[in-house]
C-alpha cells in the first residue's frame, strides 16, 4: 500500500481532551487550505444535477430559462445547493439564485 500525501494531525484547540478532531496536513506541515466546492441544482427539492463551478451553474440555469421560458422564465423552482467537503455532514448550503441569474 502507497504511503498516503495526507498525514493526519490531532488538534485539541478548543475542543476537550476526550474530543480530538483530526486535520489533514501534508508531510511538510501545511494544512491545505482550498476547499474543493460543488453545487447540486434541484428541481422541486430533487437533485436534477451536479455542477463543478459558478460558471456550470449559470450555463444550466441559462439552458433551463430558455427551456422553460413558458412555465419558469425565473427558474423559481430551482435551488442550488453549494457542496463543501462537509457537506456530506452538513448538507451544504442553500444559495440565491438571483446571483446566478442577474450575471447573464
Amino acid at each position: 500500500m502507497a504511503a498516503s500525501s495526507v498525514a493526519p494531525i490531532v488538534a485539541l484547540s478548543g475542543l476537550p481532551a476526550s474530543l480530538p478532531c483530526l486535520i489533514f496536513a501534508r508531510p511538510d506541515g501545511n494544512v491545505p487550505t482550498t476547499v474543493a466546492t460543488s453545487y447540486e441544482l434541484l428541481i422541486d427539492g430533487r437533485r436534477r444535477w451536479k455542477a463543478h463551478s459558478e460558471d456550470e451553474v449559470r450555463t444550466w440555469l441559462r439552458e433551463y430559462c430558455e427551456e422553460h421560458a413558458a412555465d419558469d422564465p425565473v427558474a423559481a423552482h430551482v435551488q442550488i445547493r453549494r457542496l463543501s467537503r462537509l457537506a456530506w455532514l452538513t448538507g451544504g448550503t442553500l444559495i440565491d439564485r438571483d446571483a446566478f441569474l442577474r450575471e447573464r
